[in-house]
């Protein structure tokens, strides 16, 4: 393809915008990730408290879903 002595387009100066365009499309990716956990941890606690309303009020139809909240 190209000779070695060329740069890879990331080191290159001249696509300097390219890389910062990188960088600001990392940052949006791991603020994605973050929420996604944050609603995986809310989804889980909701459950968690479902699955304790159930146990005050009659037996558990599901205990595998507290099992499965709980851990």
């Amino acid at each position: 393809m190209a000779s070695g002595t060329q740069k890879h387009w990331l080191t290159n100066p001249a696509h300097r915008q390219g890389r910062d365009l990188t960088a600001r499309n990392r940052q949006r990716t791991e603020a994605v990730v973050d929420l996604t956990e944050r609603i995986g941890y809310e989804q889980r606690r909701g459950v968690v408290a479902m699955a304790a309303i159930e146990l005050s009020l009659t037996r558990p139809k599901h205990p595998s879903r507290l099992l499965r909240a709980i851990q």
